[in-house]
């Protein structure tokens, strides 16, 4: 590692005031499930996976439900595709609340991936229960640090899979994934598709040329083209404006939705 991400702080006393000193720090030994998350997690990293589960599984045999222990189990066993155990351990973080947005974003994508095999909704789509049970744990780690684009990418898919179609409100999400990740081509064009799907097409227009703008990558913007091409064109901003990026996030012209 060249350098940290920091951010400093300066703290100045005012006249005539001092700063009290800062109290000292409590140290105290790891427990063994952070001695066997650290170290499993390490050794998962450094391509040694039979350790990594040995360092990991130890303290949950000795009965530990650590929820951080949890998650790092689930996502250990996502990771060598063993989907059953990894669900077990990953529902079993989610239900002890653990942080660890990744975790959640697994256990989302192993409820998708059960969902699609026997989706529930009209024309092979997914219900209403099936999208809410799969979003909750997105919208879980939505609200954790740091924020992954894979989560809103994920929320954008399950949508996209939808019986019932969303409302601008609930695709406000999307329009926040997008001011987040402003510069992720692929992203602004899956946004842009989840828009046109359901009718929005002034913001899917206002996402092509954004992307359009953001990559000289020559298959995407082919992509963006062709969806720019099918798509009315959007209003012109007045002149004094000069927007980094769309923020479509109105909703306000929504077409008809396209019959499935």
């Amino acid at each position: 590692m060249d350098f940290t991400v920091y951010k400093a702080v300066v703290f100045q006393a005012k006249k005539g005031e001092k700063l009290e000193p800062p109290s000292k720090p409590v140290f105290r030994d790891a427990t063994e499930a952070e001695v066997g998350r650290i170290k499993g997690e390490a050794l998962r990293m450094a391509g040694n996976k039979a350790a990594a589960r040995d360092a990991l599984i130890a303290p949950y045999i000795r009965g530990s439900r650590d929820p951080q222990l949890l998650g790092s189990l689930g996502m250990y066993e996502f990771s060598i595709g063993e989907t059953a155990r990894a669900r077990k351990f990953l529902e079993a973080a989610a239900k002890a609340k653990v942080v660890r947005p990744r975790a959640y974003l697994q256990l989302a994508q192993l409820r998708f991936d059960e969902a699609v095999k026997s989706p529930q909704g009209t024309q092979g789509r997914l219900s209403s229960a099936q999208v809410t049970d799969i979003l909750t744990p997105l919208f879980t780690a939505r609200g954790q640090p740091p924020t992954l684009p894979e989560v809103y990418e994920m929320i954008a898919t399950v949508w996209s899979r939808s019986e019932t179609p969303p409302t601008a409100e609930n695709l406000r999400v999307v329009d926040e994934g997008v001011q987040r990740f402003v510069k992720r081509a692929d992203w602004i064009y899956q946004a842009a598709l989840l828009k046109q799907q359901y009718g929005f097409l002034e913001d899917a227009a206002l996402l092509a040329e954004h992307g359009l703008r953001i990559t000289a990558d020559l298959a995407k913007r082919q992509r963006f083209q062709a969806l720019k091409a099918s798509l009315p064109a959007p209003p012109t901003p007045p002149a004094e404006a000069h927007p980094s990026a769309p923020a479509p996030a109105t909703g306000s012209t929504k077409a008809a939705a396209p019959s499935s």
